[in-house]
């Protein structure tokens, strides 16, 4: 009798342990959610660009210039013309990240992973816009939260042809620029002279 206690007792104990792995195994198959860096402090574009190995695939907040044309638009650091951590062969990238907008159906490296707050962006976007109408010298400059991509070996390069532009593998119009920004809420918009912001005018025709 106490040989099939300690039996039953034994079984009952392999048979919570089982329970136990399997619950862990349920629990790591599920879709983990996405990372938050710079909650407190957001990030500059140039900050963003020399870190993609870290933050890829992370939810981000950064800050930036907003430049937009009739081939999408992207985010600009605010404070430097181009990121001297991008330089590769002897080529500056553009200091840019492509914005993908709650819009644009298709996202490059696959869909969206989150809700975008649509009516949050509207809300906040909807003066910035009125006053963007009103005068031409007037830029924008917000924080984004989203989903930083960036994919691994991205090649860019400068033609100096037809005026100069940047082309590669990357993301946005030619493959120019060498991380995208899927946007979940945009934040702190404001506009400011355009005069006060002067990148390399290369890095902003399209």
């Amino acid at each position: 009798m106490t040989t099939v206690l300690r039996l039953s007792r034994v079984s009952l104990r392999l048979e919570r342990a089982a329970m136990m792995v399997a619950m862990v195994l349920v629990i790591a198959s599920l879709p983990q959610p996405l990372v938050s860096v710079g909650a407190e402090q957001p990030l500059s574009v140039c900050r963003v660009l020399s870190r993609t190995d870290h933050l890829r695939g992370k939810m981000i907040q950064v800050t930036g210039v907003m430049i937009g044309s009739m081939h999408g638009s992207a985010l600009y650091d605010a404070s430097e013309a181009e990121c001297a951590q991008l330089r590769r062969r002897d080529i500056r990238w553009p200091a840019g990240i492509y914005l993908v907008w709650p819009s644009q159906r298709t996202v490059e490296d696959g869909p969206r992973t989150f809700e975008p707050d649509v009516d949050g962006i509207e809300r906040n976007l909807a003066p910035i816009r009125l006053r963007i109408k009103e005068r031409d010298d007037l830029l924008v400059t917000a924080t984004f939260l989203g989903e930083l991509r960036a994919r691994n070996a991205i090649q860019i390069s400068w033609n100096p042809h037809d005026g100069g532009w940047f082309g590669g593998d990357g993301y946005g119009h030619l493959g120019q620029y060498p991380a995208q920004l899927v946007i979940k809420t945009v934040t702190d918009a404001k506009t400011i002279d355009r005069q006060s912001w002067q990148p390399r005018s290369e890095e902003v025709k399209k």
